[in-house]
């Protein structure tokens, strides 16, 4: 199943929600800023999934979907209202959609770009979607559609190439060749930050100028946090041993078998988001140790 996600404010902007999801509060850093007292700084986090979309309440002050006032994360899987102390929104959800069940990637060579929100701009913004150098901002923009992607309002079907200034793609479907999933040793990523909140993360990984956004929950934070901020005596790169990652990863209870379970959920999470999960996230060829793979000069953010 698929979905597509919007928030949609007062005066009828629709902003797209990401597996990354979209933050709420009254923080600079969110997403949707709400000048309110009674807002935290991180209130709410809205996140689209498989089947539907989740809310994370964050905040002292209610957080209320559909008039129910939210204690946990709640999954949502039809259109509502949300609402935040200071802030009525409608949570618009589309659950199986024929054009969001549609994977679609710029193929470039050995290199696969995601189209994995409802609209991309390609340009060389600091606000575009994939950033190309030398280009102006929102030098096209991508939309999906069932038999391939309209860029700039034309249907290119699959197979087909686009141009966007000197650099050209190939419109593929993600599931032919896994094309969401593969990645050139030239794509590792050049950035990675790792934004923490009240229960969980926000994962960026930006490779190829491609910034991609995942919510994870506590424990795959932690994992992912060891992994890209090892302790004294390991290298970034380096595989840092299982009896080293446990115990920063769980206080108490962990276990090897623990550890597997974990990493194979993280991986899954990455790989939906459109990301290689097996090959940022890797296991030792004899095992027992993980290493997160990013690039040589790669930056690396803890927040």
């Amino acid at each position: 199943m698929s979905t597509r996600c919007w928030i949609e404010t007062p005066d009828g902007a629709r902003l797209p929600v990401g597996a990354g999801g979209l933050l709420i509060g009254r923080g600079n850093d969110c997403d949707i800023v709400v000048a309110h007292n009674d807002v935290s700084r991180r209130h709410a986090l809205v996140c689209a999934t498989s089947d539907g979309a989740e809310v994370i309440p964050f905040g002292r002050n209610p957080t209320t979907v559909g008039g129910k006032v939210l204690s946990t994360p709640t999954r949502v899987d039809a259109s509502t209202e949300l609402v935040v102390p200071g802030l009525r929104m409608g949570l618009i959800v589309e659950v199986g959609s024929e054009v969001a069940a549609v994977s679609w990637v710029l193929a470039q060579d050995n290199t696969r770009f995601p189209v994995n929100r409802p609209r991309v701009t390609i340009g060389g913004g600091a606000a575009d979607d994939l950033w190309l150098p030398g280009l102006p901002a929102e030098a096209a923009v991508v939309t999906v559609a069932l038999t391939g992607l309209i860029v700039d309002g034309d249907l290119v079907a699959e197979g087909e190439e686009i141009a966007v200034g000197a650099f050209r793609f190939t419109v593929a479907r993600a599931e032919d060749d896994g094309a969401t999933t593969r990645m050139a040793s030239g794509g590792l990523p050049r950035a990675v930050h790792l934004q923490f909140l009240p229960s969980g993360g926000r994962l960026t990984v930006t490779r190829a100028g491609t910034p991609v956004e995942l919510y994870l929950p506590e424990r795959r934070c932690a994992l992912i946090a060891t992994l890209l901020k090892p302790p004294p005596g390991y290298a970034r790169d380096e595989f840092l041993p299982d009896d080293v990652v446990i115990p920063r990863v769980w206080s108490s209870g962990g276990d090897r078998t623990a550890l597997n379970v974990l990493i194979a959920r993280t991986r899954k999470r990455l790989t939906t988001a459109g990301l290689d999960g097996r090959m940022l996230l890797e296991r030792a060829p004899t095992g027992g140790a993980t290493r997160f793979r990013v690039a040589p000069d790669a930056s690396v953010k803890i927040t």
